[in-house]
């Protein structure tokens, strides 16, 4: 796969937080021109459909990995909930 020269949206650049949002990590250029490991949710508009449609069947799989992630955080604060509410 060539290389896609991803950039970061100036303003979704931020702390580790940031950059596990969906848990689907990118290599990307900071505002200063550094690579840095990133979260696809910081990508700036051009880089994310560039990496979107960089092979075949990528967008469906994004979506299903993040409703399926979606599923498993909800489930887990539920769990959690639960565990506080009994003692």
């Amino acid at each position: 796969m060539s290389e896609l020269n991803l950039k970061l949206d100036k303003d979704r650049e931020c702390d580790d937080i940031c950059s596990s949002l969906t848990g689907i990590p990118v290599r990307a250029q900071d505002s200063t021109g550094k690579w840095v490991s990133a979260d696809i949710s910081q990508l700036d508009e051009e880089s994310l459909d560039k990496w979107l449609y960089a092979s075949e069947g990528r967008p469906e799989a994004v979506v299903r990995l993040l409703i399926n992630s979606m599923y498993v955080r909800q489930e887990k604060v539920v769990q959690v909930k639960e565990v506080s509410t009994d003692g």
